[in-house]
């Protein structure tokens, strides 16, 4: 039986999410080192997953939520990509268990007729597809396909690109390819608006959805920071600046994408030049008490520094970084305590209510 201790799982896990954005310049040396660090939190979830593993403008409200897995080719590694897409449906639906989630959908429903937008999402660092699964039900039962999927490299059972532009750029590559495989599929492809088209994420996948929209991060910029922040070993090891770049990869912007929701950001690659491109309208947020991105440095600093000002920036009163996450099961509570568990006065049920509410008249407005 693996039993970890609240402390270590807690600091541990903020260092599985920030490797990604921070490793040593000798990146081969220390590969095995930053995987060890990894390997409690990815091991627990590969066992608990390795089982199960997925509108119209009105608000209109559907019957049911269906989903369905699929697989999309990887423009990076070349392999293939784990994808689900939840949508409306006009058949009852329940709820399914794929490993420590509880799915409040039912696999290969029969899509609603019509016309639906599209949001695709992106999970953040070590994560999968399933992470944000209550916004996908919640924006499905509202008449929208949302795509997700996870992230080769940077995932809950591999991250071979960790800290690098295989990621930090291979991304949002990734999900303008889960954009394609939707519009392609002879199940949604012609049921879609395609110029209505959303793009979300939390943490790492809050930024790969602002580099889809235009924003060009400026890894150099890591050099500054370290300077403000020198203890910070997550971001700056031994105090030396990251060796970021491993291959010709340069991010280019999605034009299909409308709007972006970006729920606690890595910001600390931008500034307003980088940021300057971004001309679509986002919706931002951010947890109070940030245990794991600082606030200033983060989420602030993107809405500081948008061209066009955010739409809303919505500041979770005492929240910590992890809220952000679908409210646990109690299996994945017992399995990953440290993502799970939110400071007294957070309700993240209350929250996601919430956060969902904001994420509808968000994109029946700007869709």
């Amino acid at each position: 039986m693996l039993r970890v201790d609240a402390h270590e799982n807690r600091r541990q896990t903020r260092r599985t999410v920030l490797r990604a954005f921070a490793v040593p310049t000798s990146l081969l040396a220390n590969a095995a080192n930053m995987l060890a660090r990894c390997v409690i939190l990815l091991t627990v979830l590969t066992v608990a997953i390795a089982g199960g593993d997925a509108p119209s403008g009105t608000l209109a409200s559907t019957l049911g939520v269906g989903f369905a897995e699929f697989r999309v080719h990887d423009p990076i590694a070349h392999g293939r990509m784990s994808a689900v897409a939840f949508y409306p449906s006009d058949e009852a639906s329940g709820v399914t268990t794929i490993g420590p989630y509880a799915i409040g959908a039912t696999r290969n429903l029969a899509l609603s007729s019509g016309s639906h937008e599209l949001v695709v999402i992106s999970h953040g660092t070590g994560g999968s597809k399933w992470d944000l699964h209550d916004y996908c039900e919640a924006l499905a039962r509202a008449g929208y396909v949302v795509a997700a999927l996870t992230h080769p490299g940077d995932n809950y059972k591999e991250s071979t690109g960790l800290g690098t532009d295989r990621v930090l750029i291979g991304r949002e590559v990734q999900l303008s390819a889960l954009i394609d495989a939707v519009l392609l599929s002879p199940k949604f492809g012609t049921h879609i608006d395609r110029t209505k088209i959303a793009a979300a994420g939390f943490s790492a996948g809050g930024y790969t959805s602002l580099v889809l929209a235009g924003a060009r991060p400026d890894f150099a910029l890591l050099t500054a920071y370290c300077r403000r922040h020198p203890k910070d070993r997550t971001f700056c090891w031994n105090g030396e600046v990251t060796k970021i770049r491993t291959t010709g990869l340069k991010p280019v912007r999605d034009r299909r994408v409308r709007a972006v929701i970006a729920l606690a950001p890595v910001g600390l690659y931008f500034d307003r030049a980088a940021l300057s491109k971004v001309s679509v309208p986002v919706l931002l947020f951010n947890g109070q008490r940030d245990d794991v991105l600082l606030p200033g440095e983060n989420s602030q600093r993107v809405a500081r520094l948008l061209a066009i000002p955010p739409a809303r920036f919505v500041i979770i009163p005492k929240a910590q970084h992890f809220v952000f996450i679908s409210p646990c099961t109690p299996r994945l509570l017992a399995l990953v305590r440290s993502i799970c568990v939110d400071p007294l006065g957070v309700d993240r049920a209350a929250v996601h209510a919430r956060i969902q509410r904001d994420m509808k008249r968000f994109l029946a407005a700007t869709l």
